[in-house]
């Protein structure tokens, strides 16, 4: 069995209330905040087995709260501010995925994956295969 090895990371953007971002985000397993000089925030996965976004958060009793990274970061963004949250990763070359997804303040959201290639490849002919085994 091989293991998943995932990369993600944001883009920069900016928060109305730095400490009220990083209260919020101090409840994220496995992530990086880092504060730059002019203002702009970016989120890193630090994951140590290399899973990607984390998806899930367990308390000393091992109870499970799902995680939806790009809802908790977007009512913190400024107005006109867009957080992209992008992940990359593959299990040896069983396969490759990725993934973005962008996020405003008003809670709209945004995603495309390499996955959407197969319906696009469609309209290019009938055989497509997967590029997986």
């Amino acid at each position: 069995m091989a293991n998943y090895y995932g990369a993600c990371r944001s883009n920069y953007f900016e928060v109305k209330d730095d400490k009220a971002f990083e209260d919020a985000m101090s409840v994220v397993p496995n992530i990086d905040l880092l504060h730059e000089t002019d203002g702009t925030w970016l989120i890193l996965g630090d994951d140590p087995d290399g899973a990607g976004w984390p998806q899930w958060s367990y308390d000393d009793d091992d109870n499970e709260t799902e995680i939806d990274l790009p809802a908790m970061v977007a009512p913190h963004l400024k107005d006109e501010h867009v957080a992209v949250f992008m992940e990359s990763g593959a299990e040896k070359l069983r396969y490759i995925n990725g993934y973005a997804e962008a996020v405003n303040n008003k809670g709209d959201r945004e995603s495309v994956s390499l996955m959407d290639i197969y319906n696009l490849a469609r309209k290019m002919g009938s055989e497509v295969t997967p590029a997986e085994y």
